[in-house]
């Protein structure tokens, strides 16, 4: 195996930050970047080694970049404050490879496609002729419940820079049918949502057996 060099022992001008400075970003390796980002490393490793060390054990940069939760980087004896760093670079580099959806038939199919074993909401955010101009997971659930408020919902469509936005809903398992909550949050997140100066345009239910729209049944308030 080909061994990593500590940075004490690299000529200065040969270090990752003094070698981006001089060359820029390109010039340097996956592992170089990663370093960059880590700032130091962990007791008896250097931060160049600790860097290779995650990226093999990710599987490179498409594992890095697939990374959402800390526990991997934290094996590694990665504290929380650079585990974050770290997890915030990776969805800044989701959302900046990810083209959004251009319809918001196409977005259903799309969150549709990725019902997991829990409840998800998401935001999608509309320009006036609801071509989708951006999307936010709000909240993750248990197979059956999930705990979220209309601020939230708020929040995230408000980061989103729209003023129209559907508040979309995916249940795992069971039939796409309101619940009586689901029915009491609707109506909330409707008033709240004027109050802000932003419209809901739908509530959607997306699950293995179909999609129920508030809209489509005259449920929105």
């Amino acid at each position: 195996m080909v061994g990593i060099m500590k940075i004490a022992a690299i000529e200065k001008q040969d270090r990752p930050r003094e070698k981006l400075l001089r060359l820029g970003p390109k010039a340097l390796s996956d592992y170089e970047l990663l370093a960059l980002i880590l700032g130091s490393g962990t007791k008896g490793v250097g931060v160049l080694e600790l860097s290779q060390q995650v990226l093999s054990e990710l599987g490179g940069t498409n594992g890095l970049f697939g990374l959402e939760e800390v526990a991997p980087l934290a094996q590694k004896g990665i504290g929380r404050g650079k585990a974050c760093a770290i997890l915030a670079m990776a969805e800044l580099g989701r959302r900046v490879t990810k083209k959004p959806a251009q319809s918001l038939m196409e977005a259903y199919d799309s969150l549709a496609a990725s019902l997991s074993h829990g409840e998800e909401a998401h935001v999608i955010g509309l320009d006036g002729h609801n071509r989708v101009l951006g999307q936010r997971l709000v909240g993750k659930g248990d197979e059956n419940h999930l705990v979220l408020s209309p601020a939230e919902v708020l929040r995230s469509a408000l980061t989103l820079g729209v003023k129209r936005f559907v508040f979309a809903h995916l249940h795992p398992s069971g039939v796409p049918y309101p619940s009586s909550q689901d029915l009491a949050m609707t109506h909330e997140l409707s008033l709240d949502a004027k109050k802000v100066g932003l419209s809901l345009i739908d509530h959607v239910i997306l699950s293995r057996a179909g999609r129920y729209s508030f809209k489509e049944n005259k449920m929105l308030p």
